[in-house]
């Protein structure tokens, strides 16, 4: 065979062999650009884990640093810190020059810094939270004196009832048995006058004694700074009957 013919052959060989390649490379190229506008769609509507398989075999295909970015934002929004750290360095390391390299820097130390960090071990009870303790009332005034003068408010009250009341028998009995008509009525007739008088007599002396008492416990006594009480109150029972009057009274504080 002639030198030039067998010089022909093997032109056409490498020229037919370098078609193919190129033809190869193209398909992988466009295979790898619809993989990666995939890995974009899926990115843009929340599918991480979807677009950063389409980004993965994109960037296997055509081994296109920049792909590197998208796998490493990808698995950052999944908080998959290992591979998002793992991509973002070999980003770097692909395109030392990359304008974006402050950006990807800095979360590459916010991701060291996270991995750095130990997880809380979740079979481990956390220590117990001791309550703080109440601090002791630093001022004011006894306790005790509040009650007494919401006790000497109503016997107060009390004696206002029964004085009126005093007043409405003994004009009754004046106009009935008494100074209006000329007469003298009998004890029995006065008897519930009498009993009104007793316990208002009582209702006043006890509601003054009671307000002194108070104010005493009030202002001059050390307040309680142990513990206050959680409410005071006083419960009166008058009464009254012919054979005489009287107040009965209940509290606390």
């Amino acid at each position: 065979m002639p030198s030039w013919i067998a010089s022909s052959l093997v032109v056409i060989v490498l020229l037919v062999s370098g078609s193919a390649h190129a033809q190869r490379e193209s398909a992988r190229d466009r295979e790898a650009r619809n993989l990666f506008a995939a890995g974009q769609d899926a990115f843009g509507s929340g599918n991480y884990p979807r677009a950063l398989e389409y980004f993965e075999q994109a960037y296997e295909l055509s081994q296109r640093s920049g792909l590197l970015y998208n796998i490493a934002v990808t698995a950052d929004r999944m908080r998959n810190d290992a591979r998002a750290l793992e991509a973002f360095r070999a980003y770097l390391a692909a395109e030392p020059d990359t304008e974006r390299r402050a950006e990807v820097e800095a979360r590459i130390a916010f991701l060291e810094a996270a991995q750095a960090t130990p997880e809380p071990d979740p079979a481990v009870d956390p220590p117990p939270q001791t309550p703080p303790e109440t601090p002791p009332s630093q001022g004011g005034v006894h306790p005790a004196g509040i009650g007494v003068l919401i006790g000497a408010g109503a016997l107060l009250v009390s004696f206002a009832i029964f004085a009126g009341l005093s007043e409405s028998e003994d004009q009754s009995l004046a106009s009935s048995c008494g100074r209006d008509r000329g007469g003298v009525c009998t004890p029995s007739q006065v008897g519930t006058l009498e009993a009104f008088n007793l316990v208002a007599d009582i209702s006043w002396i006890a509601g003054s004694l009671a307000a002194v008492a108070g104010v005493v416990l009030l202002f001059v006594l050390p307040p309680d700074r142990e513990q206050a009480p959680a409410s005071a109150s006083l419960t009166l029972s008058p009464w009254a009957s012919p054979a005489g009057a009287g107040i009965g009274a209940t509290g606390t504080w």
